[in-house]
């Protein structure tokens, strides 16, 4: 892949957002309080109301979620500088665009409330989701949930087949390249952004030579793709992105900052790999261990990841109406896209951590694995049928 290709990407995890480059107005709880108050977003008196509380929740931008301000509260995201205010601009067309392609009840489960967007001041101000996560669930009950899996499903492939390409904001610009295609070559920029651990994964990938040649054949067929049978994807969906309430069942989608034109294939094998990077981290994986002899140690079952990989797709194949040969086709499709995102998803990791993990290794060797052999990974190891 030509070096210069590496600098589209934009699905790297940004460095975290410094706090003293924000707004001069909105450094502070009271200066957010004062701005919404403003915006005439929050009543003064809720100030006072026993309810009213502000808690961080940055990660690109920043973020700041407030309760009791209207009856579910809202989330603030303020952009940290221009390239972050250009995003939730974005993210806030986006959000309209989907409004008025999608039939009202389904836009209404599926996404937050826009509430305000100002572009002057760089904030996006949403209604706030439910407050647990996909990830966070599933940890806290030790489980995967086939039931909400299927749920994302359908979402995903019902939102994959409303509305055309040409139709997204931003979508002609070519800006969204995936991060691991971009670990083969990077740039000299991306590297000096790196954790010493991220080195030694970039490492571990380019002193691999079928690895990276699988890698830069996927790429190929990314770009290929694109242009055949391109839609709206969310480009960086994650089990994060799912906010979920089991009574009554609800699963809404956030953080559309990315959004844009691109292979659908690739949000639904986003989704295959933050389940098996979930299993993967279930799983004791003491120095020199092999993953494959650690599996019934694992605190999910395989099983478990297999049936909610399962029923994921299976719902998902169905809402996009995938059947025969082209069903089969974008499963395989799938399975290498959750391959090159597990890289993805490890190079995050060794972002926040000292030195190289075998956790990590092990989310290379699956990632290799699933590239090889992705019709035997499919039905073997993931347990979806053809």
């Amino acid at each position: 892949m030509p070096a210069q290709t590496a600098a589209r990407t934009v699905s790297a995890p940004p460095a975290s957002p410094r706090h003293d480059a924000a707004p001069a107005a909105l450094d502070s709880y009271a200066a957010v309080t004062r701005y919404l108050i403003a915006r005439g977003l929050l009543a003064p008196a809720a100030i006072v109301d026993g309810s009213f509380r502000m808690r961080d929740r940055s990660r690109r931008n920043l973020n700041v979620l407030v309760d009791g301000a209207g009856r579910n509260g809202l989330f603030v995201k303020i952009g940290a500088d221009r390239a972050h205010g250009a995003g939730l601009a974005h993210e806030a067309a986006v959000y309209r665009l989907l409004r008025r392609a999608l039939a009202p009840a389904h836009a209404a489960r599926l996404l937050p409330d826009l509430v305000d967007h100002d572009p002057h001041a760089a904030v996006l101000v949403l209604g706030q989701a439910d407050r647990e996560n996909l990830r966070d669930l599933h940890a806290r009950l030790g489980r995967f949930v086939p039931a909400l899996a299927a749920r994302l499903g359908r979402e995903l492939g019902q939102l994959h087949s409303a509305l055309p390409p040409d139709a997204v904001p931003g979508s002609g610009d070519g800006g969204f390249y995936p991060l691991p295609f971009c670990l083969v070559t990077p740039m000299l920029g991306f590297v000096a952004n790196c954790s010493a651990a991220s080195v030694s994964l970039l490492r571990v990938v380019q002193g691999n030579a079928g690895l990276c040649g699988m890698l830069e054949a996927l790429a190929a067929t990314w770009r290929a793709r694109c242009t055949e049978h391109p839609c709206l994807i969310h480009a960086d969906l994650r089990l994060d992105n799912c906010c979920v309430n089991l009574r009554p069942r609800r699963l809404r989608i956030v953080d559309w900052e990315l959004a844009t034109a691109g292979d659908p294939a690739w949000d639904a094998g986003a989704v295959m790999a933050d389940y098996m990077s979930a299993w993967l981290q279930s799983m004791p994986l003491p120095a020199g261990a092999e993953p494959a002899d650690c599996m019934p140690l694992a605190g999910i079952p395989h099983t478990g990841l297999q049936d909610a990989v399962r029923a994921f797709f299976t719902a998902y194949a169905a809402a996009r109406r995938l059947a025969g040969s082209a069903r089969t086709a974008e499963l395989h499709a799938c399975v290498r896209y959750a391959a090159a995102r597990l890289l993805q998803l490890a190079y995050e990791q060794m972002q926040g951590a000292a030195q190289l993990t075998t956790h990590a290794l092990g989310h290379v060797q699956l990632c290799e694995n699933l590239l090889r052999r992705p019709e035997e990974g499919a039905a073997h190891f993931l347990g979806v049928p053809p």
